[in-house]
């Protein structure tokens, strides 16, 4: 049960804040990473492998492992089986006391996780209130200032992420593998302040073990998830300020706008940003007008909201809206 070391980067489409309890960002912890694998991974398994994830009163998955069940099932099992390893028997096991995957893995109340974070490296940047765009497409200065910024003056993000993840040969081959492959073409979301455009980012690993090789493929997910790559061309649009084409233009912003001039209906706005006290189903990132012009809109449905599944042509028919809504400010004809 030697653990193996597996390298993984998150290039940073847009910076990560990772807020702690006294909302400050100066340091992404191993928790904050571990945090938001599984919940990546809990998607995974509850889209793709059908499983089962029992949820509390909040809504968070929670289970409980009796481990004197569990030596039980362990001795039942060796009778009458036989397993390559010890961690095949333990997963068996865990499986056979209805533990579910995420748990198995990441762990539970009474199994301790299975793999585990460490040499941790980013860079961090320094963003200044008066150096973000807060005034395209509408002005939202004062939700800015008070959610984003807490009323401070400048708040750390973070860039160019790698670490470490330490897991046996079985835990990686047999789930890790699956789920860091099936989202390497896929843009996943970490950390806080998700709806400001923060945290998108994609996964990449590298790893010298030698594991064998599956299908990754999972029509369904396409009923939670869909990706858009969005240009507005606003350089050379005579109809926008100079100054609104300069510096961070923040998804905020956009989902403002999409908000209060587009989506102007009660049905349209659960339709297209979700149920109200859920977390949002729609993300439109951050970006830099004078590197880059690309703009990232994710439409997530959550898959632990039972009452509110999406087929396909629906999560479709929203980033098509989305979509044409946004490349509408960068079709401003000029009217001189």
């Amino acid at each position: 049960m030697d653990n193996k070391e597996i390298k993984v980067t998150f290039e940073t489409i847009t910076p990560l804040y990772t807020g702690d309890a006294w909302q400050e960002s100066e340091e992404i912890r191993p928790s904050s990473l571990v945090g938001g694998l599984r919940f990546w991974f809990e998607i995974y398994n509850k889209i793709c492998k059908n499983e089962k994830i029992e949820l509390n009163i909040n809504s968070v998955p929670d289970e409980k492992l009796d481990y004197k069940k569990f030596k039980d099932e362990i001795c039942e099992l060796t009778k009458n089986n036989n397993f390559e390893n010890f961690e095949q028997l333990q997963d068996k096991a865990l499986k056979n006391l209805n533990i579910s995957m995420p748990s198995r893995v990441f762990g539970c109340t009474g199994w301790k996780s299975r793999i585990k974070i460490k040499n941790i490296n980013y860079d961090q940047e320094t963003l200044n209130k008066n150096n973000v765009n807060n005034k395209f497409p509408l002005n939202t200065r004062f939700w800015i200032l008070k959610s984003l910024f807490d009323n401070k003056g400048e708040i750390t993000i973070h860039k160019n992420i790698t670490f470490v993840i330490l897991s046996s040969e079985f835990w990686f081959c047999d789930y890790l593998k699956n789920f860091l492959d099936f989202y390497s073409d896929k843009i996943m979301l970490l950390g806080g302040k998700k709806s400001f455009g923060f945290g998108f980012v994609k996964v990449s690993y590298e790893t010298s073990l030698n594991c064998n090789s599956s299908s990754n493929e999972c029509n369904e997910f396409s009923k939670y998830y869909s990706y858009e790559d969005i240009s507005l061309n606003l350089r050379d649009n005579k109809n926008v300020n100079q100054n609104d084409k300069e510096n961070v233009i923040l998804g905020y912003n956009f989902r403002y706008f999409l908000r209060k001039e587009k989506v102007n209906k009660v049905d349209n706005r659960t339709k297209f940003f979700g149920l109200q006290g859920k977390a949002s189903s729609t993300y439109i990132s951050n970006f830099l007008l004078n590197k880059d012009k690309g703009l990232k809109l994710i439409i997530i449905k959550n898959p632990f909201d039972f009452d509110n599944e999406s087929s396909q042509e629906e999560i479709s028919e929203v980033a098509s809206k989305f979509k044409g809504w946004l490349e509408e400010l960068s079709q401003i004809e000029d009217n001189k």
